[in-house]
C-alpha cells in the first residue's frame, strides 16, 4: 500500500510521478490493484475528466499495472464526497449528489477502455444506499472532519472490497467493529452486496 494523506494521481508528488508507487506495483504480480485518486476532482464535476491531467495520470498508473502483470485486475476507487455540500457551494448539493458525481466520473473514465473495462468499487454508491435506507447513518459514516470515514464508513468500505474481490456475500459475516452498531453493520453489509451486484 502507498497511501499518503491527500495524495492525487497527478501533480508534483502524485502517484503517476512517484517512484515509490511504481516500485510497489512492480514488487509482485498482483491479482488486484486498487487505484485511489483524491476524490476532489471527481466530486465537483460531471464527465470532465477526459481532457484533464487527472485522467491522464490515472491512465499512466493503470497502464503500469498491466505492464507489470497483464493478468492483474484494476479496481477504481469510487469514493465519497464531503458531509453536506461541496466547498464551492453548488446549489442544492448534498452528500448523495456528490457521491453520484464521483461514481459517474469513474464510469466516464472507465468508458475510455471499451475493450478492457475495469472494476469500479462503489463505495459512494453503497453509502448512498445506506443513507437512503436509514438517513441517520449519514453522519456516522464520516469522521469529525466531514471528509474521511469514521469506523462506520470504513466498515462499509471493507464490505465493498470483500464482496468485489472474494465474490462472497458479506451479509453472511457477523464480524463486529467497536463503534459500529450491529444494526448499522448489517445494513452496510447488505448495501455493499446489493450495490456491488448492480451492473453498471
Amino acid at each position: 500500500m502507498i497511501a499518503n494523506g491527500g495524495q492525487y494521481m497527478d501533480g508534483s508528488g502524485g502517484h503517476s510521478t512517484s517512484s515509490a508507487t511504481y516500485a510497489k506495483i512492480r514488487s509482485q504480480k498482483w491479482d488486484y490493484v486498487v487505484l485511489q485518486d483524491n476524490q476532489g476532482y471527481f466530486a465537483g464535476y460531471v464527465n470532465q475528466l477526459g481532457s484533464s491531467t487527472c485522467a491522464a495520470a490515472n491512465d499512466r498508473v493503470r497502464d503500469s499495472v498491466y505492464a507489470n502483470n497483464p493478468c492483474s485486475r484494476v479496481i477504481w476507487f469510487a469514493g465519497w464526497g464531503l458531509l453536506g455540500v461541496y466547498p464551492s457551494g453548488i446549489p442544492g448539493d448534498n452528500t448523495i449528489k456528490m457521491n453520484i458525481r464521483i461514481d459517474s466520473n469513474y464510469q466516464y473514465l472507465n468508458n475510455k477502455y471499451p475493450n478492457q473495462k475495469e472494476l469500479i468499487a462503489p463505495f459512494g454508491k453503497t453509502w448512498n444506499a445506506a443513507i437512503t435506507a436509514s438517513p441517520s447513518i449519514e453522519s456516522l459514516l464520516f469522521g469529525s472532519d466531514g471528509n474521511h470515514p469514521a469506523a462506520t464508513g470504513q466498515y462499509s468500505n471493507a464490505a465493498v472490497l470483500y464482496a468485489m474481490i472474494f465474490k462472497q456475500d458479506p451479509t453472511n459475516i457477523n464480524y463486529s467493529v467497536s463503534g459500529v452498531s450491529a444494526s448499522n453493520a448489517a445494513l452496510l453489509r447488505q448495501s455493499a452486496w446489493q450495490t456491488v451486484n448492480t451492473p453498471y
